[in-house]
């Protein structure tokens, strides 16, 4: 199995201990695919590009693409990872001890991340759209990293605010609505019910005595008087006991 060029190049980049910096020159390259990158991604998607075709598209050798971005798969990544750190930087912007911080939290979240009403950003779009194109090994931390924002826009619910703010259909107050309804309709969990307590000893001695049989002796004086009870004989040895009879 061949391994890709993305992970030769990121372990590669771990076992050089002093990697050479840009030069200005490829700073620059580099700031310029990131820019017009994201623009014709959003627009065409990635799954319509090749490496070579888009080397074409910025006016540069495939070899000047390959040096910065070993393929397609790593420069989306690059780029929906780059959003999400500015989306953390403005969520960052609200102070903690905000009033109805997790409502202003959102309402940062909707101002980086829309474009025209009823549309997104150009990032935003390869975030929601295409994220799930890319392979697992690059997948893996932008997932966490989006659970992460969510669970900071809305504790508990992170999936669900995520779901309603990455709709461009709605506004801010049909968003908070519907998170509202989604809290609402929650029910608290029962509580485990209580042991029962241990029943004291003395309900067990303050239980009523059951009155004795007639046949039992009263006291000791009656054992005295009467004698002990009389025994029943062996029935089995009585049976076997042969039986005289007596001529008439």
């Amino acid at each position: 199995m061949r391994t890709p060029d993305r992970i030769l190049r990121a372990d590669a980049e771990k076992l050089e201990r002093d990697p050479p910096d840009l030069t200005q020159r490829e700073l620059e390259q580099y700031t310029r695919i990131l820019a017009v990158t994201e623009g014709l991604m959003a627009r065409h998607g990635i799954h319509t590009m090749t490496a070579s075709g888009h080397a074409q598209a910025l006016r540069m050798g495939p070899a000047t693409l390959r040096r910065h971005f070993s393929d397609l798969d790593i420069l989306l990544a690059t780029l929906i990872s780059r959003h999400q750190r500015k989306i953390a930087h403005a969520l960052a912007q609200v102070p903690r001890d905000a009033p109805d911080r997790a409502q202003k939290l959102r309402a940062a979240y909707l101002a980086y991340t829309r474009a025209d009403p009823g549309a997104v950003t150009d990032a935003h779009l390869l975030l929601v759209r295409d994220r799930h194109l890319l392979p697992e090994d690059l997948l893996t931390h932008i997932e966490q990293t989006r659970r992460n924002l969510g669970e900071t826009l809305a504790p508990g619910h992170a999936e669900e605010a995520l779901a309603l703010l990455d709709m461009p259909a709605l506004d801010a107050p049909c968003i908070e609505a519907a998170l509202a309804a989604i809290t609402a309709t929650e029910q608290p969990k029962a509580a485990p019910p209580a042991p029962k307590p241990a029943a004291p000893i003395a309900a067990c001695r303050d239980r009523p005595i059951p009155a004795p049989p007639p046949w039992a002796p009263r006291n000791g004086l009656d054992l005295l008087r009467f004698g002990p009870l009389p025994t029943l004989p062996n029935i089995a040895h009585v049976a076997a006991r042969p039986q005289i009879h007596s001529s008439a």
